[in-house]
Order: C-alpha cells, then structure tokens, then sequence
C-alpha cells in the first residue's frame, strides 16, 4: 500500500505540470489506482486536486477537463 501511495503522489504532481498531455495523462492514471486504495481520506484529497482542473475558469485545455470530470465522478462514486 505504501508502494501505491507514493505512486499517487508522483501522478498528483503532474496534475499541475504545464503541459496539458501530462495533466490528462495524470488524471486518467488517478481514476485507476487511487479507487485500488480505498482509502477515503486519501480520495478526499484527491479530488480537492481534480475538482479545479474541471473547471473551465482553472484549465483552459478542453481534454483535461474532460478527463477531470470522469476522474471527479469516479472518485466520487468511490466516496459513495
């Protein structure tokens, strides 16, 4: 689990790359592993991440934001 964690934040940090390819790249590899976790502080603090990146007033790149919406729906879920 430990091993799974610290592959989480190496993706988190390129959540916030300045490449968009990297963002939805990111993005997508959050929404596979971080629901392996079960951990829901984690997924919590997770989504604080991806919550911003689907919005249109904090990511211009219409792909990321797409990948952000499923991510935050996943994740979501996951919650539920």
């Amino acid at each position: 689990m430990d091993k799974l964690r610290g592959m989480i934040d190496t993706v988190v940090e390129q959540c916030t790359s300045t490449t968009a390819n990297l963002r939805f790249r990111a993005l997508r590899t959050l929404g596979l592993i971080v629901p392996r976790l079960n951990d829901p502080s984690t997924t919590e603090r997770i989504l604080e991440i991806v919550r911003p990146l689907a919005r249109a007033e904090t990511e211009g790149d219409p792909d990321v934001r797409e990948a952000a919406e499923a991510t935050q729906a996943l994740l979501e879920a996951v919650l539920n």
